[in-house]
């Protein structure tokens, strides 16, 4: 769960310009893991994504939000059994949200 306590999550199609670069061109932020003999590994990098805005300005209340996003990944790229993902968010005032960890997500 990932919660923003003024509700101004999101951006718009044309948040483009400063601040919105950079790093806060796109404002959901994970790292993914790998586990491997028991040990829990950070993979060399991010899956980042620009989540739209979710209310309209002057709605500033808190929001508490439940993240689901598919990711393909290919076997023959991805040779491990295991992973997970600790992520975060932006909002529109650049205050990053608490940070989270998924469930661990195995391969069949």
């Amino acid at each position: 769960m990932l919660y923003d306590g003024d509700g101004n999550f999101g951006l718009e199609t044309f948040d483009t310009a400063s601040p919105f670069v950079d790093e806060f061109q796109q404002n959901f932020h994970s790292v993914p893991f790998y586990i491997e003999n028991k040990e829990t590994l950070q993979l060399p990098y991010a899956i980042n994504y620009r989540i739209p805005r979710l209310r309209n300005e002057g709605n500033n209340k808190f929001i508490k939000a439940k993240v689901t996003i598919d990711i393909v990944l290919a076997k023959a790229s991805f040779p491990y059994d295991s992973v997970l993902f600790t992520y975060f968010v932006y909002d529109r005032d650049l205050q990053k949200s608490n940070v989270d960890t998924s469930q661990i997500i195995t391969f069949k």
